[in-house]
């Protein structure tokens, strides 16, 4: 089954100028079906649903006449189908939410703490979700705090520390989903999202009772990650290792246990594969990936460094974790699986997604909302990462050399000048063409004999 991304279009960081934003809608009256909100560390998301695409205008307002800053939204012939709800603000800049009839649609109000900008995106139906109008505030950076709105349908394990100076191995624990992605769904009503960041917390807390490791989650509360944000967060930590957690579902009620993959350059490994990977990758399209998540230049480096040594180090992980996972649980597949996920991409760290069980399987459902197996699994996942970890040895690192480009240099014969593949050279020094200009330093690639 084909996956069509919906039309998403993004604007610009808001300015103080009334005209901003402004999309073709609807020539009847649009019904704004509902509103919700995650709080993030570095900003705030609101999403408003609605029946069918918004005709908007956003702009921000300076505080004046004892008015706090503000951000607003006219919506065109638009009309609240219910009362704006009470949402959980704390943590966000945001210190009130109103709206008001405003000639033939509806403004909403951002009342704001302090002065904060914004961005905001359409995003088409999609799964359970209707039209949905994506707006973000980011924080100030004086304001920024751990998010809120974490679950609290259950105990939170102790919160993890922060990075101590002797942490020689980094290891990235990333809950999947969470915000708006809720993933999977129970018969129960168990979302994915929560069962990932409980595990999630509990593998962290797990691993940073020993001095050697250090843990670090990419999401510590219920909020939307792009796949491409994951990375960088993992690759800003100096990560040793990336670990993505989820639970997995199917159409099949009577599948169970766990399984464990890496990531596959020419295609999934069996079909259950190949359909995982169309769903987790899907997330962006359900949550819709901020403005400052278009890393293009990441995105290409993914794409073109070899990542032959990389797999094999995350293969030798992932046959750790299998085998701790079937220690503690019944497993899916005993053999590590491989498929194409987009959050397994990072180049050069080594990197697993551990499908815990079968969120879609009752029975399983009701062991994920246990405490005590919860803990069984995050407790098998760090014993997994710690032998991997035990077992390697330190790999030497290959300082890059560097060469000055002196006048008729060609960019291929200082390739061959090193020993070094030219293509491996553009890599390196992020170059589109082999133009060179006298007194430009490149640097050099390690050889193959490096």
């Amino acid at each position: 089954m084909k996956i069509f991304a919906p039309f998403v279009r993004f604007f610009p960081a808001l300015v103080a100028a009334p005209a901003l934003c402004m999309l073709s809608g609807p020539v009847h009256a649009a019904s704004v079906t509902g509103i919700r909100m995650w709080v993030a560390p570095d900003y705030s998301r609101f999403v408003f649903d609605s029946d069918v695409a918004l005709r908007y205008r956003m702009f921000r307002l300076k505080a004046a006449h004892g008015k706090p800053n503000r951000i607003v939204i006219d919506f065109h012939k638009s009309r609240l189908s219910s009362p704006l709800p009470n949402l959980p603000l704390r943590g966000s800049v945001v210190s009130r939410i109103r709206s008001a009839k405003h000639g033939r649609g509806l403004r909403v109000v951002f009342d704001l703490l302090h002065k904060a900008k914004a961005s905001s995106f359409q995003l088409g139906p999609y799964g359970e979700h209707r039209n949905r109008l994506v707006v973000d505030i980011d924080h100030p950076a004086q304001t920024r705090a751990p998010a809120a709105n974490k679950d609290k349908a259950q105990p939170n394990p102790p919160a993890v520390p922060y990075r101590s100076e002797q942490a020689k191995k980094i290891i990235v624990i990333d809950p999947g989903h969470g915000g708006e992605d809720p993933g999977a769904r129970g018969q129960m009503g168990t979302l994915e999202k929560d069962v990932a960041l409980q595990i999630a917390r509990r593998v962290a807390v797990q691993l940073n009772k020993k001095p050697r490791w250090y843990a670090v989650l990419t999401r510590d509360g219920d909020y939307f990650l792009s796949l491409r944000e994951r990375i960088r967060i993992a690759r800003r930590e100096k990560a040793d290792l990336f670990v993505s957690v989820h639970a997995d579902s199917v159409r099949n009620r009577h599948a169970k246990g766990g399984s464990v993959y890496i990531l596959s350059h020419k295609g999934a490994s069996d079909e259950a594969s190949r359909w995982l990977a169309t769903k987790e990758n899907a997330s962006d399209l359900v949550g819709g990936v901020r403005i400052k998540d278009r890393d293009d230049l990441l995105a290409k480096v993914i794409l073109n460094l070899s990542q032959t040594a990389t797999l094999r180090q995350s293969k030798q992980l992932a046959d750790r974790v299998l085998a701790a996972l079937g220690a503690a649980q019944h497993l899916h597949s005993a053999k590590v699986k491989s498929a194409k996920f987009v959050v397994l991409k990072a180049p050069d760290i080594p990197s697993v997604l551990v499908e815990t069980a079968f969120i879609s399987n009752p029975r399983e459902e009701k062991k994920l909302r246990r405490i005590s197996q919860q803990r069984r699994i995050a407790a098998a996942i760090a014993v997994g990462i710690e032998k991997y970890l035990a077992g390697q040895r330190p790999v030497p690192v290959v300082a890059l050399r560097q060469h000055v480009i002196v006048r008729g240099e060609t960019l291929a014969s200082i390739a061959e000048r090193y020993d070094v593949k030219l293509e491996d050279l553009r890599l390196t020094n992020g170059l589109k063409d082999d133009l060179l200009t006298p007194g430009q330093v490149l640097r050099i690639p390690p050889g193959d004999d490096s």
